[in-house]
């Protein structure tokens, strides 16, 4: 019983996230998910520091998840609005963009870490289970939640499976086929974007990336 928690939560989550990691390793975007993870936890540290200056204590494991994902999120977010910035404004490669937000991201990161590490003493093993995973301690809670990811992630690939497939293989041709690339783009990067973001408390911001990207690169051999 104390494993059943954990096991089906992970299963849950691996399946939402390799759904999405499909996607993405046949766009050629491999690394999103690396820069993404790594972009998140500058956000996980300031909704934590903003956790201390509310005087919401350790113990209060809702309020300080709530606040560290959603600061992890809105960071996401601008890692992922500063790569299409610099590919687009500033016509970097896109390897070189994934690489630059990946390592300032995480660098901000750090430096924050070592600021909670003494204002917020309390709370620094919190920041750290964001960094490393903390699979161990899922709860029922976590199964509801990566439950629901897996499922609206299956939803929407079956919904769009036919624009997914012409859009990936064709973008041109989807565009003259009058597919909202753009749309659906925006669906896409929303969605690796929530799965990397809820998937990195149970297994980190080191390995996030991998749990999009392995499965994907596995299934590849035998098609």
């Amino acid at each position: 019983s104390i494993l059943r928690a954990p096991t089906i939560g992970c299963m849950l989550m691996c399946l939402a996230a390799s759904l999405m990691g499909v996607i993405v390793f046949l766009r050629k975007q491999s690394l999103i998910g690396e820069a993404l993870s790594h972009a998140a936890y500058p956000g996980v540290i300031l909704g934590v520091i903003g956790a201390g200056l509310l005087s919401i204590q350790e113990s209060q494991d809702l309020h300080l998840s709530l606040m560290a994902l959603s600061g992890a999120f809105l960071t996401a977010l601008l890692g992922l609005w500063s790569i299409q910035a610099l590919e687009k404004y500033f016509r970097v490669p896109s390897d070189a963009a994934l690489c630059f937000v990946l390592s300032t991201f995480f660098g901000v990161g750090l430096t924050l870490t070592s600021e909670v590490q003494f204002s917020f003493t309390g709370l620094y093993k919190q920041a750290l289970t964001y960094l490393y995973g903390q699979a161990a301690t899922m709860t029922d809670v976590h199964i509801l939640i990566y439950g629901s990811l897996a499922l609206v992630v299956l939803i929407v690939i079956v919904l769009l499976y036919k624009e997914l497939q012409v859009m990936t293989f064709d973008r041109q041709y989807a565009k003259s086929l009058g597919v909202p690339v753009k749309w659906i783009d925006s669906l896409l990067f929303f969605l690796v974007t929530l799965a990397v973001i809820i998937g990195i408390r149970s297994v980190g911001v080191v390995l996030m990336s991998a749990m999009l990207i392995a499965p994907a690169a596995a299934a590849r051999q035998f098609t």
